[in-house]
């Protein structure tokens, strides 16, 4: 009879044993981590912090160009935030958001795989950019809290393929009106130019010199441009455009049109906001 006597007490304890409900955990899961997104932007940092695991194994990881940096404790993770917050853009509307998430839970842990889309607006201008967020969370005390967040580059997606021919769009349409402040501005504030047998320019004004010089030199002329995109190649906060231009240049006194063929590569960055600019130029005649 013993050998039957604890098979009851199994099927109670068993019984016992709290179950996970998925969906109601999924839900309070995704609201915590939306939360770090929407106390980040409202500057509600007594809200935000009381969102994460305040302990020496709280882990940050961050990739920039191709590097990363572990950030490990509690106070070290805070520093990040509060850096942003020390450098942050008056001015700047933004608003944040998550899609396609995938959520694994297990009893008092869980993590997540998403989309973190931010829409923003500045100076008249607005866009919208977006990585894969990767979040680890435990349960404590029925509440979840964030105990390893990262954001991770996603090159060649769509929507830095639209931001790209956007600003692709805006730099050539200044170069076709010859708007130099209009151009200027798709372009990195480090930016280099490697003209046809003219030295190097990594200097701002130098630049704009030389463009009001070309400008200038035109004058007499009317300007038909053909400008052909051969390849983009994108990679995580750089991409690559191989192209051929061709410009032809007619007297307006009258006389012979001249033809100018000429091949090369935009070398872009993708800088604050999702956006893209401009960061080296060079080509040659052919």
């Amino acid at each position: 009879m013993k050998k039957y006597i604890f098979i009851p007490v199994l099927v109670i304890i068993l019984s016992c044993q709290p179950t996970v409900d998925y969906e109601k955990d999924k839900e309070a899961i995704m609201a915590v981590i939306q939360a770090e997104g929407d106390a980040f932007v409202a500057e509600e940092k007594e809200r935000l912090y009381d969102l994460f695991i305040q302990d020496d194994l709280n882990v940050r990881l961050g990739f920039g160009g191709k590097s990363y940096t572990i950030t490990k404790g509690w106070d070290d993770v805070k520093s990040i935030y509060d850096e942003y917050y020390a450098n942050s853009m008056e001015g700047l509307v933004s608003r944040n958001s998550k899609d396609n998430s995938i959520v694994r839970i297990s009893k008092n842990t869980a993590w997540v795989i998403c989309d973190n889309i931010w829409d923003w607006e500045y100076q008249d201008r607005e866009g919208r950019w977006s990585n894969v967020e990767v979040v680890f969370l435990e349960k404590m005390n029925s509440e979840w809290k964030i105990s390893f967040m990262s954001f991770l580059p996603a090159p060649g997606t769509q929507l830095d393929k639209d931001n790209l021919n956007k600003a692709r769009k805006e730099l050539l349409e200044g170069l076709n009106t010859n708007d130099i402040d209009r151009f200027m501005a798709m372009l990195t504030e480090d930016h280099v130019t490697y003209p046809p047998g003219v030295e190097a320019m990594d200097n701002r004004e130098n630049y704009r010199v030389w463009q009001e010089a070309r400008i200038k030199g035109m004058e007499n002329y009317d300007v038909e441009g053909d400008f052909q995109l051969i390849k983009t190649d994108m990679y995580s906060g750089i991409a690559y455009d191989r192209f051929v231009m061709k410009v032809v240049l007619t007297p307006k006194t009258g006389g012979e049109s001249m033809e100018i063929r000429s091949q090369g590569i935009w070398i872009w960055k993708k800088i604050g906001g999702g956006q893209w600019a401009l960061a080296e130029a060079i080509w040659n005649d052919f």
